[in-house]
């Protein structure tokens, strides 16, 4: 049985604008983004399959149930990998990614960044030859 409190909808869109969540489906060899750091923090948790992660000039495998935290600043990426498709949920406050001094999404020229896309073509070649 479903009770209500009050019958009105309200028919405005909510504002979540310091909360952002998406959720993404990667391919194997697939990034989420480029390799970047932000201004807040954020969490990925691996939902299926496996993926790999690029955190601060290193690289580590994830697979389901994995959450990955990052503090604000942080470096990262992550990429699907695995013979399926992995599905990641991200959530990341948005407080310091808004407004007149934005510091959002700043993308790193660390040499893991100019050397991902040889990651990539490993990660596709070793979950292609399995």
């Amino acid at each position: 049985m479903v009770s209500t409190v009050n019958s009105r909808v309200s028919t405005h869109e909510p504002d979540f604008s310091q909360l952002g969540i998406n959720l993404t489906v990667l391919q194997p060899g697939e990034p989420m983004g480029m390799y970047h750091w932000e201004a807040d923090q954020e969490d990925f948790l691996v939902m299926s399959g496996e993926a790999l992660l690029f955190v601060e000039g290193e690289e580590r495998a994830l697979r389901q149930w994995d959450l990955v935290h990052c503090l604000p600043g942080t470096e990262h990426t992550i990429v699907g990998a695995g013979q399926t498709a992995c599905v990641v949920v991200a959530v990341g406050a948005r407080n310091r990614s808004t407004g007149a001094e934005q510091a959002y999404a700043r993308f790193s020229v660390e040499a893991v960044a100019r050397d991902l896309d040889a990651a990539l073509i490993r990660a596709v070649a070793s979950s292609s030859s399995r």
